[in-house]
């Protein structure tokens, strides 16, 4: 994705609700999205180079020989894709953050060039087996620009695998809280206060100000 430019407000006060809680939105999304196009453009400029990558950058996880083994359904997700990636004995699967529920990912089978996916992770509930350790895990893919209809992800294909190291799960709820609010339901002192206007001329009188 490509960022949002957002002016800076130089004083204090911003012209409007809706300015300040889009900029809050955009800050936020930047914040999940921004190691993962950092990511993606560390991965295209060591491939050109022909150098190895770094699965183990700041940003970002890599899984490498990533395939879409099938398709299955989930009571709270509904369709979900299956995935196998290389096994990774070192990690202590029992202690790590990777894969978690809820994780960002992005996919590609042509170095993030036109085919590019983006998932979630599907975490296994306490009935169910953890199958990172075996290199599967289950993902709910989102569409986008160049995957408009999931059902053509090609299967046959081979992927590398990008992790965020920013938890998506704990930013989407947020995100699409502020997609949602309706500005005309804040009650005015609200309002004063998120776009930092002056409320000292609406205090009563005798009304303790501190400078």
């Amino acid at each position: 994705t490509t960022p949002v430019q957002i002016p800076v407000v130089v004083d204090c006060e911003v012209a409007s609700l809706e300015q300040h809680l889009d900029t809050l939105y955009y800050l936020n999304r930047e914040d999940v999205m921004r190691p993962l196009r950092d990511g993606v453009q560390e991965y295209q400029q060591a491939a050109g180079n022909h150098n190895p990558r770094n699965q183990n950058s700041q940003g970002v996880r890599e899984y490498r020989n990533v395939q879409l083994c099938g398709i299955a359904s989930s009571k709270s997700h509904g369709m979900v894709y299956e995935v196998s990636f290389n096994k990774m004995p070192r990690v202590k699967w029992n202690a790590t953050k990777r894969l978690m529920g809820g994780a960002l990912v992005v996919l590609s089978s042509d170095r993030f060039q036109n085919n590019i996916m983006f998932g979630t992770v599907v975490g296994a509930t306490q009935k169910e087996k953890d199958t990172r350790p075996d290199g599967r895990i289950c993902l709910k893919m989102h569409p986008s620009v160049t995957t408009p209809q999931l059902f053509l992800a090609d299967v046959s294909a081979t992927y590398v695998m990008l992790e965020s190291t920013i938890y998506w799960e704990s930013y989407v709820h947020s995100l699409r809280g502020l997609q949602q609010l309706d500005v005309g339901r804040i009650s005015p002192a609200i309002v004063d206060v998120l776009t930092c206007r002056d409320v000292r001329e609406q205090q009563p009188e005798g009304t303790l100000t501190l400078q």
